[in-house]
């Protein structure tokens, strides 16, 4: 719709267009880019205008939505000597703290030999993953590597907790491999058929990334 353009605010909007003239008739040329120039004032025929107002608006954030939610705090035990090798073994018979099913080759040559002592009694924090994720937005979501990094024995009391609740959901925890000094994902699932879990070690970078329901073990 048309719109009749007169008194003040023709006034301004032809003072403007003068003001444009005059700055391209200086001596010293026009002090701004000619070429956007002339893309904006075609922009402002064909009625395409720039709101630098609105634009100039501080945006609100958008805060984002959250990838993890709190389920509880796990009581883990203090060990003056912990090894993978005496701890993390298949052994699904009755006195076993932790029914383990099944190890992966991974998982043994990363920590197989991992040896943790003087580990402290504390607390960790179980979340279950919202939805599908990459490991790296677990990890920043959970404060970075540093924070979210646990020990081996902490990862194997989790397990004896979760086991202990008949929460036999999987679980991931952040933890040092002695071998290359990295960071990998420690996953366990349970396996009813042979009545224990099955462990795994995975890659921070797996492009594959995780699926919702996932528990993950912190500090």
């Amino acid at each position: 719709m048309a719109t009749k353009v007169a008194g003040k605010t023709y006034f301004d909007i032809d003072g403007q267009l003068l003001e444009i003239k005059r700055q391209l008739r200086q001596p010293n040329g026009y002090p701004f880019d000619p070429l956007l120039l002339q893309r904006s004032l075609q922009a402002a025929i064909e009625g395409k205008f720039f709101d630098a107002f609105a634009s100039a608006e501080p945006k609100a954030e958008v805060e984002k939505p959250k990838l993890l939610e709190f389920v509880t705090t796990i009581p883990v035990s203090a060990y003056e000597h912990f090894a993978a090798e005496k701890h993390l073994v298949v052994d699904t018979s009755k006195k076993a703290k932790v029914k383990i099913a099944w190890v992966s080759d991974n998982f043994k040559n990363l920590f197989g030999t991992k040896i943790e002592r003087n580990v402290q009694a504390t607390d960790v924090k179980l979340d279950r993953l919202l939805k599908s994720s990459l490991d790296r937005p677990i990890i920043d979501e959970l404060g970075g590597l540093e924070k979210c990094s646990i020990a081996l024995a902490h990862f194997y009391d989790a397990l004896a907790w979760k086991q202990a609740n008949d929460d036999l959901t999987w679980i991931t925890g952040h933890v040092e491999s002695d071998v290359d000094k990295a960071t990998w994902a420690v996953i366990a699932s349970w396996d009813a058929d042979d009545g224990g879990w099955y462990v795994d070690a995975d890659s921070v970078a797996n492009p594959d990334g995780w699926s919702g329901g996932l528990q993950v073990v912190s500090r």
